[in-house]
């Protein structure tokens, strides 16, 4: 099950820099090939900010209302935000799109907090790094 969420969690950082060149190509923003480079940093950065600016209030939410419900909706997110990324038609359509999934990109620090309330003492090494 954690290896199901983990997958989640790190599926819209690492899939995204295959095609984000010929995406930010294909959007014609750059002038020059060279700036390509420059704006696809944009857009890979966008969901790490939006990731760091809501982490501490989704860590909240799950304490106050449990771990579940806040599972289930960074999972959604996930499903619901790199689809409209990967339909995305225009440079600031992408931006938004991955920074939306960044702020609701909770999974990561609710599972860990998850997996070592569920497990046992002498397994829950082996669980936060699983």
């Amino acid at each position: 099950m954690f290896r199901t969420f983990s997958v989640i969690s790190a599926l819209p950082i690492s899939s995204l820099f295959p095609y984000l060149y010929f995406m930010i190509k294909d959007f014609g923003i750059a002038k020059q090939e060279e700036d390509i480079g420059f704006y696809a940093g944009f857009v890979g950065s966008s969901f790490m900010i939006g990731r760091a600016l809501t982490s501490i209030f989704w860590g909240k939410l799950a304490d106050r209302y449990g771990r579940k419900p806040i599972i289930l909706i960074g999972t959604f997110s996930v499903i619901i935000f790199n689809t409209l990324f990967g339909l995305s038609t225009s440079f600031w359509l992408a931006i938004s799109s991955r920074f939306l999934l960044g702020c609701f990109n909770c999974l990561l620090g609710v599972i860990r907090a998850y997996a070592s309330e569920v497990v046992s003492e002498e397994y829950n090494a082996l669980s936060l790094s699983v």
